[in-house]
This record gives structure tokens, sequence and C-alpha cells, in this order.
């Protein structure tokens, strides 16, 4: 296993030094992802794309909704 962990270190040499050395991160990205998901999860499916890609839009801030806001006490 050692071989192995080394063999990948040389291969990823580089890629890592980048990594460490940036101050970028893809963890917006995978928040994004995950809330999607999410979102995939819990509508049990849409009818149409269109309004799985409007539900992710108003979920996330990007458009706003046609609804009042229903408050509950």
């Amino acid at each position: 296993y050692m071989k192995t962990s080394l063999n990948s270190l040389k291969s990823f040499k580089e890629l890592i030094h980048n990594s460490l050395n940036t101050n970028l991160s893809n963890g917006f990205v995978e928040g994004n992802n995950n809330l999607i998901k999410t979102i995939k999860r819990i509508s049990f499916g849409f009818r149409s794309f269109r309004r799985f890609k409007a539900r992710i839009m108003i979920i996330t801030g990007l458009l706003k909704s046609n609804k009042k806001e229903v408050k509950f006490c």
C-alpha cells in the first residue's frame, strides 16, 4: 500500500502543489450540486425540467416566486 501511495503522490505532485499554494476552492460548486441533489430527492420528480429548473432558481435566489409568502404561527 505504501508503494501505491507514493506513486500516487508522485503522479499528482504538481496538482497537489497547486492546490496548496492557491486560495481557490470548488466548495461553492459542490455546495450547489448538493443543494440541487437535495431538491431533486425531496421533490419526488417534477413533470417537466422547466419546473425543476425554476424550483432550483427560486431556492437559490436567482428567481423570485409569484406566490405570496405564507407564514405559520
